[in-house]
């Protein structure tokens, strides 16, 4: 989003900001935190509310994730798209979800807590 500097008012001003994820140690301000990369000496900071949006067919879990059941892989490097990942899921016979980690899911349940990413279940049709 922008830096801002880190400092005592940085999360406040992230939360001020609806498309705020969070930040760095940087000051730098986020609109993507779900799949972040390691950096010696640096922190990230994410929102306590994560935001999924939503995508008509599935069911979205904010902070949550279904470890394993990983069919496929989906690049995300240049950020998350649930419509796009959605697309791609309901292309694939068997997928039950997908994950804003970047990999579609041939079971969603049961879940666990993982603050920041985003699970979506397939619903019923």
């Amino acid at each position: 989003v922008e830096n801002v500097g880190f400092g005592n008012n940085t999360a406040a001003f992230c939360n001020g900001i609806p498309s705020c994820q969070g930040f760095n140690s940087d000051g730098n301000l986020k609109s993507n935190v779900s799949a972040p990369t390691s950096s010696i000496g640096k922190c990230l900071y994410t929102s306590i509310n994560t935001i999924c949006p939503p995508v008509p067919g599935f069911t979205a879990y904010p902070d949550a994730d279904h470890p394993g059941d990983n069919t496929f892989p989906f690049n995300i490097k240049s950020g998350f798209n649930a419509s796009s990942a959605a697309t791609f899921c309901e292309a694939f016979p068997g997928c039950a979800g997908f994950s804003s980690l970047g990999t579609l899911k041939m079971a969603a349940n049961p879940t666990t807590t993982l603050a920041g990413a985003c699970l979506y279940q397939r619903n019923s049709p």
